[in-house]
């Protein structure tokens, strides 16, 4: 993931330096340097990357959103599933626990087989880690409505209905149970003399458990 890192640090410093209103890298730099990195790879192994993001809507979730990074078999039809989903967070201050809603997202992801891989790409500095936050980015076989109760203030301000709008921007179901897992390694590096980690994880989901319902407070029902 060194390459990721390296493309961020440029990105800060580019920043930092700009009459721009960021000042830091942001999450859309994170996006620029992935896809940057991943380009050359995917063509190699015959893989394509979307130029775009993708907008799912499955009907667990309708308004989950659209998915940051699509990976797709060049030779696959563009009906089946993809080879990879990735989303992508930053973390530089007040940002982990939008991964709460990452992994559930990356969970459905996985039970629906909506792409073979379901993967997180996360940056976070040591700030963000050691908040109770820190916890959504380690390895773990997770029960959902374990997960739910523990991260429910991270994904309740994304449960409640809005006027005019038939289904709630939460999920109305997610997976019984899900695995976290790295995909190599976390990356430590620096950045403005403070400690970063990039974090590259998979979620499986368990598709031989039911389904836990959702309510308006982002807890089991």
């Amino acid at each position: 993931m060194s390459p990721v890192a390296e493309l961020m640090i440029e990105a800060d410093q580019g920043r930092r330096a700009s009459d721009g209103r960021h000042k830091h890298a942001v999450e859309r730099d994170l996006k620029a340097a992935v896809r940057a990195t991943l380009e050359s790879v995917a063509t190699a192994r015959g893989l394509r990357l979307h130029p775009t993001e993708l907008p799912i809507t499955p009907a667990e979730w309708p308004r989950v959103g659209a998915v940051d990074v699509v990976l797709s078999d060049g030779g696959a039809s563009p009906s089946g599933p993809a080879t990879a989903f990735v989303e992508l967070k930053w973390a530089r201050v007040d940002k982990l626990w939008h991964c709460a809603w990452d992994l559930a997202k990356a969970a459905l992801v996985s039970r629906l087989r909506l792409a073979t891989r379901s993967l997180l790409l996360v940056g976070a500095s040591a700030t963000e880690t050691s908040s109770r936050y820190g916890g959504l980015v380690t390895e773990s076989d997770r029960a959902t409505p374990d997960f739910l109760r523990r991260y429910h203030d991270a994904l309740r301000p994304f449960c409640t209905r809005d006027d005019g709008f038939a289904h709630p921007r939460g999920p109305y179901q997610l997976p019984a149970a899900f695995q976290t897992r790295y995909l190599c390694a976390p990356h430590r590096f620096r950045l403005r003399n403070e400690s970063w980690t990039l974090f590259a994880l998979e979620v499986v989901a368990s598709d031989d458990r039911d389904w836990v319902h959702v309510d308006e407070r982002g807890l089991p029902a």
